[in-house]
């Protein structure tokens, strides 16, 4: 993130992740589906920074990163 100085709060991004168990529990089929965990992680992102959707391109590739 060269020219995004995002701070990024270490408990929400938990807490985003731990309300979508696609991202972590291979017990469920969701998790082997693309789609799903590329939206997880999209909300993921809105959660973390509201204004995601706004990005660049490249800016949501490196926020992601």
């Amino acid at each position: 993130m060269a020219d995004m100085d995002v701070v990024i709060d270490n408990e929400l991004l938990i807490h985003c992740v731990q309300i979508r168990p696609v991202l972590w529990d291979k017990t469920l089929e969701s998790f082997k589906d693309r789609n799903a965990t590329r939206n997880a992680w999209h909300a993921v992102c809105l959660g973390l920074l509201k204004d995601f959707d706004n990005l660049e391109d490249s800016k949501k590739n490196d926020f992601g990163s």
